[in-house]
């Protein structure tokens, strides 16, 4: 299989040089909620399923690939001209404008958490990529539009039990992904950075392991 490369982007993030296999991909459509602290490495994730080896390659004329194959972004957060961003607007721009046989035909948007565009209005035509960073402390009003969004997907069952994991990895510095596309049994629905498939049964407590029986997976619709 095999290895999609990865570039860590020195700006304000954290560092990690691990390759990742394509099948930690998401595909059109998807919904991923990805948590961490600061310098887990959560964004340097964003950042390569966004721009791929594309900026790399393209002085060296080479085949190139974005791993998120979207037509338009939308940025969302609080920060949203923080450098790593101003990267990507930069990148999406010259993929835009260069040579024709690597020119793509792609958009960067950027707005504050009260300028959120109704969900419904995007063109069914194109992929688009809605990124929502640092809102989680925002009134109610905000997380109140963010949730059409987010609103149906599979949900696992024995939450405080799955929770108690997910806040030890979180704890640690790592970032958790919680990718809705996957079915509930898939190893990859709930992982462990790029691509390490988060075990829920487990808990490590001081000097014994806490085993959990394992949850029933069930999805709901909206």
């Amino acid at each position: 299989m095999r290895r999609m490369e990865f570039y860590i982007y020195h700006l304000d993030e954290a560092k990690s040089t691990k390759n990742i296999n394509h099948p930690a991909c998401p595909a059109f459509p998807f919904r991923l909620l990805i948590c961490g602290g600061s310098d887990s490495g959560k964004t340097n994730m964003i950042l390569n399923l966004l721009l791929g080896n594309k900026i790399q390659r393209l002085q060296k004329k080479k085949k190139e690939e974005r791993y998120v194959k979207n037509d338009d972004l939308v940025l969302i957060g609080k920060y949203i001209y923080e450098p790593k961003w101003v990267l990507v607007k930069n990148c999406y721009k010259l993929f835009a404008v260069t040579l024709k046989s690597y020119q793509e035909n792609i958009t960067f948007r950027a707005l504050k958490g009260d300028s959120i565009p109704d969900v419904t209005k995007f063109s069914p035509d194109r992929n688009t990529v809605v990124v929502f960073e640092d809102l989680c402390a925002e009134s109610k009003k905000i997380q109140d539009r963010i949730v059409p969004y987010f609103i149906s997907g599979r949900h696992q069952d024995d939450p405080k039990k799955a929770s108690k994991i997910i806040d030890r990895h979180l704890r640690e510095w790592n970032f958790v992904v919680f990718d809705f596309t996957k079915a509930t049994d898939d190893p990859l629905a709930i992982r462990l950075g790029w691509d390490t498939p988060l075990k829920l049964g487990w808990l490590k407590t001081s000097d014994k392991r806490e085993k959990f029986p394992p949850s029933t997976p069930s999805s709901s619709d909206p």
